[in-house]
């Protein structure tokens, strides 16, 4: 017994030490996991958030805990620093408790807890960097700390976030329908809500029968545009351009940028042309097939009135001059159509002719027909065309 007795004791004090001191070492942690698994609620700070009960205490205090950055420009870093101090009367426990915004606070951990005695001040810089135009933002940080009358301070930010410059009309500038013999303007505007000054050092059209002025916006635009500068963009197009759909883009450069830009810019001209029939939209000069078997092929034909005037008394003659598919094709056939002794007409036929390949071409990539003709006032028309060969 009293050998048996010898070996057990030893054994049994080994145990214990190795005991404590694995607990020592994963014990709080293991205890911490467990809880959190148990779903019952844990400090990670030990408890030096939270308030004292009695005695002294800590009072936290931000000289100016919002701050308005004004108007930013997006995808740019920009940068406040709040201070902090402890007016109480007991050290001040405090943590980077998180934030609303893709925001970085500077010196300030999530993880570990800061001290301020009474008496001290800490600066904390809060960097943000929009990634997003917005016309108004309000962003905060919190400051966890164990004052008990603010246990959550926020850092409020606001701002309005914005490009460098801006372009009205957004997309693209729409002119609308050419007035014959007088042609057509259009207005639109580019301006900066974020430079108090700048210049269109490049502002011209790539298309001569469009030109391009301009002229600084006045103090009532720019208020509407909540703007600092600006220019109001002048676009003049000639009554003599091609009848159907006219395209052209205006180019400019800022002198605060390094790029050219550009806007595109449209504009309809109906010209004495008048066309009839299934499958013709006028506007925008759109001669519709819809939908058809590739290896059979269509055709539409149009009734087509041509105007006489001064200038010109007939016969009308048009040639095909660009295609696009290459294939597409028409013909034109003088018409008695009676009525009017100042008026020609004609049956114009579009073709798509048979054993194509399968092709699809909708409002967004259009196929295009353009063709000159032996009137002076409308030498020549560009025809939009629609289709699905299957």
């Amino acid at each position: 017994m009293k050998n048996f007795l010898s070996f057990v004791f030893p054994a049994l004090a080994g145990l214990i030490i190795v005991g404590v001191a694995v607990y020592a070492t994963v014990g709080p942690r293991l205890v911490q996991n467990i809880k959190q698994d148990l779903g019952v609620e844990t400090d990670p700070y030990d408890g030096k958030l939270k308030p004292a009960k009695s005695g002294p205490q800590p009072k936290i205090e931000v000289d100016n805990a919002t701050f308005d950055f004004g108007t930013m420009e997006v995808n740019t870093k920009t940068e406040h620093t709040f201070v902090i101090k402890n007016v109480g009367e007991a050290p001040l426990n405090f943590v980077n408790g998180g934030s609303t915004c893709q925001c970085t606070i500077s010196d300030l951990s999530k993880d570990e807890v800061g001290v301020l005695k009474p008496g001290e001040s800490k600066n904390v810089t809060l960097t943000i960097a929009p990634f997003a135009e917005t016309d108004t933002f309000e962003k905060y940080a919190i400051i966890r700390s164990n004052d008990p009358n603010s246990e959550e301070t926020r850092l409020i930010v606001k701002g309005i976030v914005t490009a460098k410059y801006g372009v009205f009309p957004k997309e693209v500038w729409n002119v609308g329908n050419i007035v014959e013999g007088k042609g057509a303007s259009f207005s639109g505007v580019i301006f900066s809500q974020v430079y108090d000054k700048f210049d269109l050092e490049k502002l011209e059209s790539n298309n001569p029968q469009m030109t391009v002025t301009k002229e600084p916006l006045q103090e009532a635009d720019l208020t509407e545009l909540k703007a600092k500068s600006g220019y109001q963009v002048n676009v003049q197009i000639e009554p003599t351009i091609v009848v159907g759909e006219f395209k052209a883009r205006v180019i400019y450069k800022l002198d605060v940028d390094d790029s050219e830009h550009v806007i595109d810019v449209t504009a309809y001209r109906a010209g004495q042309l008048k066309m009839r029939g299934e499958g013709w939209y006028a506007l925008e000069k759109l001669v519709e097939f819809g939908t058809f078997k590739a290896s059979a092929g269509k055709e539409i034909t149009l009734t087509t009135f041509v105007d006489k005037t001064p200038t010109f008394t007939g016969p009308f003659e048009m040639t095909k001059v660009e295609a696009d598919p290459d294939y597409l094709d028409f013909k034109i056939e003088p018409f008695e159509a009676g009525g009017s002794e100042n008026v020609l007409a004609y049956k114009v036929t579009f073709k798509i002719p048979p054993d194509i390949a399968t092709d699809v071409r909708s409002s967004y990539n259009p196929a295009f027909l353009t063709v000159k003709t032996n009137h002076p006032e409308m030498p020549e028309i560009r025809f939009k065309v629609r289709f699905s060969a299957q």
